[in-house]
């Protein structure tokens, strides 16, 4: 690690340095961007799997934007995130008994947002600090959970993008844990790519085929090591093809295939390697999208994405399944009446086929076929939104 990040750092100023001439023009400006979402998340799992909960709150992200120069921007900012609910002692039961706060009561969790942003290219951009991260880049459900975006800290590291004609790739270093020298613990980091080859006869209209290709890794460890599980280094990977048709700005189809796998080399009980199916369609009208995903997996550990994927129980320890079958239906709608505002519900469900699995002392777990579904509302606010590259009318995305 110490040699590949000074190398990455010198080919990045290598190409700054002689792939363009110096921009001269004067564009210095600053102005202001925020983003405010609320959101409130159901979710009623009665699988064996994982427990349901709730989320309501917001989050907020007040930046000041000073763009140096043409190809060169600075944020600085906050993001804060806040559950409703947490926010007072509990009720006094009786006179003399009055219960404690614990952790859980916190309900704000505020953190620094600070981005440079340097576009090489027109197509090719370097992101150093908070990360961008609009839409779970671009993973399908298996490999991120999109429960994410408004659950969990800001991804923060370095990160390239390209964005051309034919090729759309994102690839990300989120730095989780840092060490100082003689630290009891140890670094962590996630790295990810995720690029998509396309081929679309228009820009807005027409036939697409497209090859999604992601990577999403987790390595544990550091420089001196006096745990023997670690280092543990954890990939999930994913590899298929899509085909869809846009027949006008309000229709759209999309279905595809996907393999996905998981392989990690650490010292700890678990099965070095799995894998899984991921066939799916879907559909967009107007504001309205409608999706049905088929997942067979086995031995599969989902390293970002959501737990309903793994064959590992999340709230049962020691209980391992068998290979699963799963039928995921999901449909959401966006209101987009409104110029710089998004109201959108979207419902999803989780119907699983019958299914075993095996617990260390205990009879052999058989369990009939099972539903879990969540819910949720989003209320998504950017008065001051930034550009952006995408393109004009997009294909149903998984």
């Amino acid at each position: 690690m110490k040699r590949v990040l000074p190398l990455f750092i010198y080919v990045l100023l290598s190409i700054t340095a002689f792939s363009h001439t110096p921009d001269t023009t004067r564009h210095s400006k600053v102005s202001l961007s925020a983003e405010f979402e609320h959101f409130f998340r159901d979710n009623e799992f009665s699988a064996e799997k994982i427990s349901g909960y709730t989320l309501p709150g917001f989050y907020f992200r007040p930046r000041v934007v000073w763009q140096v120069e043409k190809r060169v921007r600075l944020e600085a900012g906050l993001h804060w995130l806040h559950y409703w609910g947490a926010t007072s002692y509990p009720e006094r039961i009786s006179f003399t008994a009055f219960p404690e706060m614990g952790e859980e009561s916190r309900p704000s969790h505020v953190l620094p947002w600070m981005q440079a942003r340097v576009d090489v290219l027109p197509q090719l951009s370097f992101v150093f600090g908070s990360l961008e991260n609009k839409d779970g880049h671009r993973l399908p459900r298996p490999l991120y959970d999109p429960e994410l975006l408004y659950a969990a800290d800001p991804e923060a590291g370095i990160q390239l993008l390209l964005n051309t004609r034919y090729i759309d790739a994102d690839v990300w270093m989120d730095w989780k844990v840092f060490i100082y020298r003689h630290s009891e613990t140890q670094e962590r980091f996630v790295f990810g790519f995720s690029g998509i080859i396309d081929h679309t006869e228009s820009e807005t209209l027409g036939f697409r085929a497209r090859m999604p290709l992601h990577v999403v890794a987790q390595h544990i460890g550091g420089e001196m090591l006096e745990d023997e599980k670690l280092p543990i280094s954890m990939f999930n990977f994913s590899g298929g093809v899509d085909a869809g048709y846009r027949f006008n700005k309000n229709l759209g189809v999309l279905a595809g295939c996907q393999f996905m796998g998981f392989v990690h080399n650490g010292n700890v009980r678990m099965h070095k390697r799995g894998w899984g199916v991921y066939p799916h369609i879907g559909m967009e009208f107007k504001d309205l999208a409608f999706d049905i995903a088929y997942w067979h997996g086995d031995d599969f550990v989902p390293l970002l994405g959501s737990p309903h994927f793994s064959s590992i129980s999340e709230n049962t320890p020691g209980l391992v399944f068998d290979p699963m079958d799963i039928l995921v239906v999901s449909a959401s709608y966006k209101m987009r009446q409104f110029r710089h505002t998004t109201l959108s519900f979207d419902v999803l469900s989780y119907i699983y086929f019958p299914y075993t699995g095996d617990r260390p002392g205990y009879p052999k777990v058989e369990r009939g076929a099972a539903a879990s579904f969540s819910f949720g509302f989003n209320l998504k606010i950017n008065p001051l939104p930034k550009k952006s590259l995408k393109k004009a009318i997009s294909m149903p995305n998984f």
